[in-house]
């Protein structure tokens, strides 16, 4: 009997907690997954990198309607949220935002100058070849190599005298002299390519 009792105490305290528990549950809507993106746009500019890569990725699914709100965040003080600014205009190609990512070749952070030059390269706007041919001058080795994968990227027929020079140049690194290389045979299949 005392048995039977014990067990019903337990049972009804252990009924009262989940009853409480259940009252202060919020509905499974409600409940935040870590990764759900509610605002892309704001969720790149957290300091949470997985929210921020998810945020990237939507936003690269979303297209050209993603590119307006993107663009602003060029500027942003945090060069993080410029990389993946970068990163989600590459991801979309978005050719209208050129004339905004080429002045981020001479940002104060290398990983923006060299998210810069490769998304230029990836657009694939010729009108870019300018700018991303300054970059090869520039003081950070990431930054070069981009630089000449961009213009093997962008066929840069006009750029192949510079690419010719880097290959052979011991004053370049090898990663350099082998990323003009690829450049040059890149280059030189499409135009071979062309009709």
């Amino acid at each position: 009997m005392r048995g039977r009792q014990l067990a019903a105490g337990v049972g009804a305290a252990l009924g009262i907690v989940c009853a409480a528990l259940a009252a202060d549950a919020q509905p499974p809507a409600a409940v935040e997954r870590p990764h759900e993106i509610r605002d892309p746009l704001t969720d790149l500019v957290r300091p949470d990198p997985a929210r921020a890569r998810a945020a990237v990725g939507e936003l690269t699914k979303r297209g050209a309607a993603a590119v307006p709100g993107v663009m602003p965040l060029l500027e942003h003080q945090d060069p993080d949220v410029r990389v993946r600014a970068l990163a989600v205009l590459e991801g979309v190609k978005a050719r209208q935002a050129v004339d905004r990512i080429s002045p981020r070749l001479a940002d104060d952070d290398a990983r923006v100058r060299a998210a810069a030059t490769k998304a230029l390269g990836r657009i694939g706007e010729p009108r870019a070849i300018p700018a991303v041919v300054g970059a090869l001058a520039d003081r950070e080795e990431v930054v070069r190599i981009n630089a000449i994968t961009a213009l093997g990227l962008l066929n840069a027929t006009t750029a192949g005298p510079q690419l010719r020079t880097i290959a052979p140049r011991r004053d370049r690194s090898d990663a350099e002299r082998q990323a003009a290389e690829e450049a040059l045979v890149d280059a030189q299949n499409d135009i071979e390519g062309l009709p």
